[in-house]
């Protein structure tokens, strides 16, 4: 089947919700690799994506400008629930009732409660060096990247994120293993032990 070019995309069981450029979701179901069947498409485009997660069945979308919210609950077909406003939205994670988003428009970490999808709501920030490009959180830390800084951010209390560690390295991408973060930079690549 030919798809669409999608700029972001997650997995929950056979179904790939990804975002595409016209700012829709769409799911997709992969049981078949070879013959991957469009099922659906959300009735309302919100904005360029960039960022996908699929958490609980909610698909939460990162636009520049905001974090979109579609229930995947009760059928296939994103459902528009509800958006929050965040300038310079990029990357995201999700741990417990809270997401994680990156911005490159202080503050750049911004922890949004998330426990009732349907009225998110901004609980905490953390403005770093620069634009954050992306943002991970294993345990009680966060891993922030952008450019000229990877940063760790203790968030054992969401409510209240505090920055423990910074390296002055640029970050393309981030993979965080145990105790030590690998870090992809243009024309190098970095281990941390953090």
């Amino acid at each position: 089947a030919t798809l669409p070019a999608y700029t972001s995309g997650d997995l929950q069981g056979n179904m790939l919700y990804g975002s595409v450029l016209s700012g829709r979701i769409q799911a997709v179901d992969i049981s078949s690799a070879l013959y991957p069947i469009h099922i659906a498409s959300s009735a309302i485009a919100l904005g360029t994506p960039d960022a996908t997660i699929v958490r609980g069945g909610y698909v939460y979308i990162a636009n520049s400008n905001s974090v979109d919210i579609y229930s995947i609950a009760t059928s296939t077909r994103p459902d528009f629930v509800s958006t929050i406003a965040v300038s310079g939205a990029n990357r995201m994670d999700i741990s417990g009732n809270y997401l994680y988003v990156a911005a490159s428009t202080a503050p750049h970490i911004q922890i949004i409660d998330i426990s009732n999808p349907k009225n998110p709501v901004l609980v905490a920030s953390q403005t770093m060096a620069s634009a954050a490009s992306n943002v991970t959180v294993k345990g009680d830390m966060a891993y922030a990247a952008g450019s000229g800084y990877f940063a760790t951010i203790d968030v054992s209390n969401p409510l209240a994120p505090s920055t423990t560690q910074s390296f002055g390295v640029s970050s393309l991408g981030t993979e965080i293993q145990g105790s030590y973060a690998y870090v992809a930079s243009t024309n190098i690549f970095r281990v941390l032990s953090i």
